[in-house]
């Protein structure tokens, strides 16, 4: 198991080297970091870990997803192209919350979970390093707007309602600490 996620960390490492986080400036690997850190509190499974070290690889640089079942396996390397989003959603005729929605209730439910955690970090992210208010306010709709668009709630497992509910509150509280302020 530590092998494989050693592997997935140091492959995305190299794979994002020089890239840095829209809005922090920090290294990119900090990110993929993160969502690997959040998902090993709640799940055990080396495969979604290491896909989630691994999970903006293939949309984010040059990485495929047949390089990725090569190195780390059919399992990890599906985990990832669920993850990976298309550029393409405009030609499809969707607005960038329509997608994701969509995206969201076709993914499995280990790339659920995985996202979901992509999704908490992003936003403590934001949080961490005061992200313009524009950017917060975009990101909070999207991702309400991608939860109230569910197809599957009910079939949500322990671990991914307490995900969306955290996810939930700290957006709340961001569009609560704004409105206090009459700047929503």
């Amino acid at each position: 198991m530590q092998d494989l996620l050693q592997q997935a960390f140091l492959f995305a490492k190299k794979a994002h080297t020089g890239q840095e986080r829209k809005f922090t400036g920090n290294p990119y690997i900090t990110h993929p970091e993160g969502v690997a850190k959040i998902l090993t509190r709640y799940v055990s499974d080396a495969k979604m870990i290491a896909a989630a070290y691994l999970h903006d690889t293939v949309e984010d640089t040059d990485t495929t997803i047949d390089e990725l079942e090569v190195l780390f396996g059919t399992t990890v390397a599906e985990l990832v192209g669920e993850l990976t989003s298309s550029k393409d959603y405009k030609a499809q005729g969707l607005t960038k919350k329509e997608y994701m929605a969509s995206e969201f209730n076709g993914m499995s439910p280990k790339a659920f979970t995985i996202k979901l955690c992509d999704r908490l970090h992003n936003i403590l992210d934001t949080i961490r390093k005061e992200t313009s208010l524009s950017f917060i306010k975009w990101y909070w709709k999207e991702t309400t707007y991608v939860f109230r668009n569910l197809e599957r709630p009910h079939e949500a497992d322990d671990i991914q309602l307490h995900l969306m509910a955290t996810i939930e509150i700290i957006l709340d509280h961001i569009k609560h600490a704004y409105d206090t302020k009459n700047k929503w």
